[in-house]
């Protein structure tokens, strides 16, 4: 009997040890796990992307006057940029003007006139003309006319002067600032974090936008549902997008009406809380997708959501209009207001289904874009991480999915696009 129970306990301890072996290998894997992903995270802040944890830290760094050495753009997705505001001076002026003077001097003249006088005058006449016209006539006398004529004829006078001094196209450009999350909320445990990642979210967003699933599959599609995830958002400082995912539409037992109750709740959501300038437009007979620029970057929101297709006419014929419109959109911009850089937000872990959109935008960037405009999709769906630069072989193209719920923050993404691009 005594032997027959230490078998037993040794049959036990074995099995203990056992588990405990495999417990720790799991725990070990995890651990590296989250060490190759925060790893990563810090090669992308040299490139495009990184979530709030990595951002205050980053910030901490620039606080404590340690500067992080950048990599410089590689690729042409590379000109989206995730660079954090240094205190240290920059190699390349501001694209925009500071509202206050500094306190020291620039190195280099301005490229444009003040706005206000100098409070002493120069004893030195200027060698340039002033680029702006005065607005009443001189007090004293030109100096004496030229002896000769000028070498080279003027252009012809315009008919009537300009009210404002023409702007530099370059102007146009500047980075955009967005804060993204997706696939959540699913549980007790996200509806109680996820308002807090929201509230939290830095002062310099310019927007905020979720890719989609705002509940499980198994959650109702009703009215009580939709309008916890809504409370949830509207939390935001920033205005907020939505775009649809397929858990609160054709995931539904009714797709038709969840869709006409998600259009009712987060269609131009943004207008609800928030007053912003984004000149925000929606496609015809799809007002889910969305569209508008921003400091010379086009962003599209589009309807291609992911799960098994229920209706195979519907499917196409969406996904091929969904295509029709982003093209369109593209094509409709230039002249003095040209793109810089192109964003995309979609629902779907792209994949073979959405070959009507896939497919013709692939063709379109090599053939008539010939990888000029940098471009990112960033999509959820699958709810772990994705970095795919190339994507499909197109060097400008940028491909993202967001890790869904709540296990990491929103996501910030940095835009500066290019004038050279």
């Amino acid at each position: 009997v005594k032997m027959m129970r230490s078998g037993r306990i040794a049959k036990l301890v074995s099995f203990l040890a056992a588990y405990l072996f495999v417990l720790a290998a799991i725990i070990l894997r995890l651990n590296s796990d989250e060490s190759s992903r925060r790893k990563l995270y810090d090669k992308l802040y040299l490139f495009d992307i990184k979530n709030i944890d990595d951002f205050r830290q980053q910030q901490s760094m620039d606080d404590g006057n340690t500067m992080v050495p950048s990599a410089g753009p590689s690729s042409a997705y590379s000109k989206m940029d995730t660079a954090v505001p240094s205190e240290f001076p920059s190699n390349s002026p501001s694209s925009q003007p500071s509202s206050s003077p500094s306190s020291n001097p620039t190195a280099m003249p301005s490229v444009s006139p003040t706005m206000t006088p100098s409070f002493n005058p120069s004893n030195v006449p200027s060698s340039l003309p002033t680029s702006l016209p005065s607005s009443s006539p001189s007090a004293a006398p030109t100096m004496k006319p030229s002896a000769s004529p000028s070498s080279s004829p003027t252009a012809s006078p315009s008919s009537s002067p300009s009210s404002t001094p023409s702007q530099s196209p370059t102007v146009w450009f500047d980075q955009t600032v967005f804060y993204a999350v997706a696939d959540v909320p699913y549980n007790l445990r996200q509806k109680q974090k996820l308002p807090g990642l929201i509230q939290q979210i830095p002062a310099d967003a310019d927007f905020v936008v979720h890719l989609g699933d705002i509940k499980s599959s198994g959650t109702p599609c009703n009215n009580a549902t939709f309008q916890e995830a809504a409370g949830f958002m509207a939390a935001s400082a920033a205005p907020t997008f939505f775009v649809v995912g397929d858990n609160e539409w054709n995931d539904c037992d009714n797709p038709d009406a969840a869709l006409a109750l998600w259009r009712s709740m987060f269609v131009r959501f943004d207008r609800k809380y928030w007053d912003h300038d984004l000149q925000v437009t929606t496609m015809p007979g799809r007002p889910e997708s969305f569209s508008f620029m921003n400091r010379g970057t086009l962003f599209i929101g589009l309807n291609l959501v992911g799960s098994p297709v229920i209706d195979w006419t519907e499917w196409n014929d969406r996904t091929t209009t969904q295509w029709e419109w982003t093209r369109s959109l593209i094509e409709g911009q230039g002249g003095d207001k040209p793109i810089g850089a192109i964003v995309i937000f979609f629902h779907a872990n792209l994949d073979g289904k959405h070959r009507r959109f896939v497919d013709p935008l692939i063709s379109y960037v090599q053939n008539d874009l010939q990888n000029s405009i940098p471009i990112m999709l960033i999509g959820g769906d699958n709810h772990a991480w994705l970095y795919e630069p190339n994507y499909k072989d197109e060097p400008s193209i940028l491909r993202v999915r967001k890790t869904g719920g709540t296990t990491e923050p929103p996501l910030r993404i940095v835009v500066t696009p290019s004038a050279a691009s």
